[in-house]
C-alpha cells in the first residue's frame, strides 16, 4: 500500500513494504519521478538508534504506528507535509548522490534535470546534464559500457530535456498506468 501526493511529474509518498508473510510492514519514504521506471530515494524507516531499518509486526501497528510515522518524517529527505519546492528536491537528489551507498546512478541524474526541465529551468537542466556526463564519463569502463556509454546516456537525456511537452505526455501517461491521475496534482514551488 502507498500513501503518495503529486507535485508535477513527482510522486511523493510512504510504502507500506509488506513481508512475504503478511505479518509486518516496512515504512519507506519514497520520490518517483513519472517517465522513470524506478523508485528514487527510496529511505526505509530507521529504527530509534538510526542504525537499521525497522519492520513493524500488524499485531502492533495500533502501539506503534504513530511513533513510526512521527520518525519516519523526521527522516525523510523532504516533507511529507505542505509545499514541496524544486530546490529541496534537487538538494535531496545531491545529497543522494554523496552517500556512500550510491554508485553509478545515472538516473539521478535524469531525475533532477527533468524535474528542472519540467519547471521551465532550461539552464539548471543543461548544468545538470553536463555534471552526469562528467560523472559518468569518471566511471570505469565496464561500468559505462553496462549502462550504454555516456555519449548515449547525454544524447537521450539532452532530447527528452528538449521536448517539454513529451515530458508531459510521458508523466500524465504513467500516472494513468499507476492509477494515480486523479490525485491532485500541486506545481512544484
Amino acid at each position: 500500500m502507498c500513501l503518495v501526493r503529486r507535485f508535477g511529474p513527482l510522486l511523493e509518498g510512504v510504502a507500506l513494504e509488506r513481508d512475504s508473510t503478511n505479518e509486518s510492514y516496512r515504512p519507506t519514504f519514497f520520490v518517483h519521478n513519472l517517465g522513470d521506471l524506478t523508485l528514487t530515494l527510496a529511505q526505509p524507516l530507521l529504527d530509534p538508534r538510526g542504525r537499521a531499518p525497522e519492520t513493524i509486526a500488524v499485531s502492533l501497528h495500533e502501539r506503534k504506528y504513530k511513533d513510526a510515522a512521527a520518525r519516519l518524517a523526521s527522516q525523510s529527505p523532504l516533507p511529507l507535509e505542505g509545499p514541496v519546492r524544486l530546490d529541496d528536491v534537487l538538494a535531496a537528489y545531491r545529497a543522494r548522490l554523496q552517500s556512500p551507498a550510491t554508485h553509478f546512478e545515472p538516473s539521478l541524474y535524469e531525475d533532477m534535470a527533468l524535474l528542472a526541465a519540467w519547471n521551465g529551468r532550461s539552464s539548471d537542466a543543461k548544468r545538470i546534464l553536463d555534471e552526469g556526463y562528467a560523472a559518468f564519463c569518471s566511471w570505469p569502463a565496464a561500468v559505462q559500457s553496462q549502462l550504454g556509454g555516456a555519449d548515449l546516456w547525454a544524447h537521450s537525456l539532452r532530447a527528452r530535456l528538449a521536448d517539454p511537452d513529451g515530458l508531459r505526455h510521458t508523466a500524465d501517461a504513467e500516472a494513468k498506468l499507476l492509477e494515480v491521475s486523479s490525485i491532485p496534482t500541486r506545481e512544484l514551488e
